[in-house]
């Protein structure tokens, strides 16, 4: 099945497997359909510079996609653990010429054996759950179950924030890069008041995500976001979050955008982002919660305010310097 710009996913044994051929790079991600591990590598034309006389990267993702389809060409090999996946294609052009065995190794996204902890962990939950449902008449023995779920509880908070230059954000279904410069983030089935970029799920491609756009189911917990130190636009429609203190963390920023369809009061208090220090332009759309700016004196790089369909009264704090928009 061929996707949008030159993509294309494919069933090989258990695993759903999705090649985005670029013009200047490959990559390939294996998908296991019953644990929903996954293991990821990027491909450029210098890792396959011996292959040149054949087509270089080119000659590798045809070979790669026919290998897979079992055309022609045999997979060996193909060795999975929790940190790695590998797997080798045979290849010989004609009966006299030397057969090329090439390798592929495609690195989990989660690091050492931080898939294995959490599907272990889930399953400790799930059964000391259970147990506690069995022994409600004796409250000693509750309590100390209780004890054992909320420390296993956090040893899988742990276990998801243990991610190899990724975040994973509770509610949204995408990993996302650690070192990503640009993300906009937008509840499924809404849309950017002020780009009127659609986050619907039938809108969206891999190549869609590829520019840093996700979408979410619910999102009540931006607790991971602190990772993104190198983020310098960030931008979420719709967040069911109240919470917004860990973007506070994200000192790269320049551009921030808060934004909802319709007036929410959820964005009350925004004493958090005077850690921002680099911020330049900021956005709080129809945040009807919202009424005192006043950390934003703060920033002294900043240059543009816009508040429209905010509650915020105290524009008049900042001077010519500022353009504010929504007084």
């Amino acid at each position: 099945m061929y996707l949008n710009h030159g993509s294309m996913e494919l069933a090989y044994k258990d695993y759903s497997v999705r090649i985005v051929h670029n013009p200047s790079d490959i990559i390939v991600r294996f998908t296991d359909a019953k644990t929903m591990r996954l293991w990821q590598v990027v491909y450029t034309e210098r890792d396959f510079v011996e292959y040149q006389v054949l087509g270089g990267l080119e000659f590798v993702a045809s070979l790669l996609k026919d290998a897979l389809k079992s055309e022609v060409y045999e997979i060996s090999d193909f060795k999975v653990t929790s940190k790695q996946l590998s797997f080798t294609i045979q290849y010989a052009p004609d009966e006299h010429c030397k057969q090329i065995n090439i390798e592929f190794l495609l690195s989990a996204i989660k690091k050492e054996t931080a898939n294995v902890d959490m599907e272990a962990v889930s399953k400790k939950i799930a059964l000391l759950e259970k147990a506690l449902a069995e022994l409600v008449p004796l409250q000693k023995e509750v309590a100390q179950q209780k004890e054992k779920i909320n420390s296993l509880t956090q040893d899988l908070e742990i276990q998801k924030e243990k991610s190899a230059g990724y975040i994973v954000l509770p509610g949204c279904p995408f990993s996302i890069r650690e070192d990503t410069q640009t993300l906009h983030l937008g509840l499924i089935n809404s849309t950017n008041p002020i780009t009127s970029q659609s986050y619907h799920y039938s809108a969206y491609s891999w190549n869609l995500l590829t520019m840093a756009n996700y979408f979410f189911d619910s999102l009540n917990n931006l607790n991971n976001v602190k990772y993104l130190k190198k983020c310098e636009i960030f931008s979420i429609t719709d967040p069911t979050t109240k919470d917004f203190s860990p973007i506070g963390h994200m000192t790269s920023l320049k551009n921030l955008r808060i934004l909802f369809s319709s007036g929410s009061t959820v964005l009350v208090d925004i004493s958090w982002i005077e850690k921002l220090t680099n911020l330049e332009s900021v956005i709080f759309y129809n945040c009807k919660g919202l009424r005192n700016i006043s950390p934003l004196l703060e920033l002294k790089k900043l240059k543009s305010i816009d508040v429209r369909g905010s509650g915020v009264q105290n524009t008049e704090l900042f001077g010519a310097h500022v353009t504010v928009t929504g007084r």
